[in-house]
């Protein structure tokens, strides 16, 4: 590999200019001993994976104003640190917000039960495909194969001729654009996620 024997320190600084491989090199270089570390915080490893790649999808969006002088093990470690800690906000909020609307529900008779999560469940479903609808053509396109047609990231980047990390960056964008949309309606996705 052409960046192997070059420093972190280096690696960020070819990245800040752009360079593809370089910002590939860095991620080869320490995303396993972030993913361990995340990992042993979430407990999950779609969750640990998902922190990982956020972090380093922010690196390469922001590689332009990202400045280390310091150890760059160290800053991507503390990095992570303060995802995870977000991560265990958001999740104990949706944790909270799930425990308040399955109160609630408990206290509906059941044929309202039924009937509002019948209404709620298509309209999520709606609000989900929109969401999809507004994606760029390309993410578009990946995220379907992804979540629709449950092909690999391996059988993605073989049908579009893409790399592994691209299909990867583009899905967590998509993912976030997605999660976006549909924060708007969060209790709604809350009480699928209650009631399926």
């Amino acid at each position: 590999m052409q960046f192997a024997g070059e420093t972190d320190n280096a690696l960020m600084e070819y990245t800040s200019r752009g360079n593809k491989e370089a910002y590939e090199a860095l991620f080869l270089r320490h995303w396993q001993n972030l993913f361990n570390i995340a990992y042993r915080k979430t407990g999950n490893n779609q969750d640990a994976l998902d922190i990982v790649q956020e972090l380093f999808i922010y690196i390469w969006e922001k590689r332009e104003s990202i400045h280390i002088t310091g150890n760059v093990a160290a800053y991507l470690t503390v990095s992570l640190r303060n995802r995870i800690v977000n991560w265990y906000r958001i999740t104990s909020t949706r944790t909270k917000q799930k425990e308040a609307l399955l109160e609630r529900l408990q206290n509906m008779p059941e044929s309202t039960q039924q009937q509002q999560a019948a209404t709620d469940y298509t309209a999520t479903l709606e609000q989900w495909q929109s969401a999809i609808d507004m994606l760029p053509d390309r993410m578009k396109e990946i995220y379907v194969l992804r979540h629709h047609h449950q092909l690999s990231i391996a059988e993605i980047s073989s049908a579009l001729s893409l790399r592994p990390q691209s299909i990867r960056n583009q899905l967590s964008e998509a993912s976030d654009r997605v999660r976006s949309a549909l924060e708007k309606h969060l209790w709604v996705a809350i009480l699928i996620s209650i009631t399926v």
